[in-house]
């Protein structure tokens, strides 16, 4: 008779299982008409996330962020001239701000609201960097553009930190999902 509760437990278990699967490949189906491919749903599907609400956070941040960074690739990572770094850095910061008010307007979980919020305030940090390095070298001002780099990277690591405390309260197995938010950079050193 005890083998019954626990067959019971494996089939709902099952049934939860094949249910969030069905909704990742619905979301990605959705997000997927046309556009260029995001992150690997295995790697959303490992998540492991307490609420629904969380979750339904996380893979549409993830479809947004998804889609901005490829938008972003496409426009290429390469170049060395003070207008192409100029034009490059205005269009990562008007990729990014799209993104991010995408992000705002999803249904937040009501777990870690602060954080969630600080988080969103220095991916906008990185936002009028990126803005800045592009109006010094619109400017031709290399010196300035260097020194705005070097606040830019450290921009992006206080909001890699608040994206990393983040996945752990929600205890996301790949912190790269909101590290990828509201868009991952090319490595900045190579563009001073």
């Amino acid at each position: 008779m005890r083998t019954r509760p626990s067959i019971t437990w494996l089939i709902g278990g099952a049934v939860v299982v094949l249910l969030v699967l069905a909704g990742v490949d619905a979301l990605r189906s959705a997000g997927s008409k046309g556009s260029a491919p995001t992150m690997p749903a295995s790697t959303v599907t490992r998540t492991a996330i307490d609420s629904a609400r969380i979750r339904q956070f996380v893979l549409a941040a993830d479809a947004i962020c998804g889609q901005a960074n490829a938008e972003l690739m496409r426009r290429g990572t390469g170049g060395g001239n003070m207008e192409w770094m100029a034009w490059w850095n205005k269009v990562a910061a008007r990729t990014a701000e799209k993104s991010l008010r995408e992000l705002r307007v999803l249904p937040a979980p009501a777990a870690d609201q602060a954080l969630l919020e600080d988080f969103l305030l220095r991916a906008k940090v990185v936002i009028y960097g990126l803005r800045q390095v592009s109006a010094a070298a619109s400017a031709g001002n290399r010196r300035r553009m260097s020194v705005l780099v070097g606040g830019e990277v450290d921009a992006i690591h206080r909001k890699d930190a608040r994206a990393d405390r983040l996945s752990a309260r929600w205890r996301l197995d790949d912190p790269e999902i909101l590290r990828r938010c509201p868009v991952s950079l090319p490595a900045l050193s190579s563009r001073s």
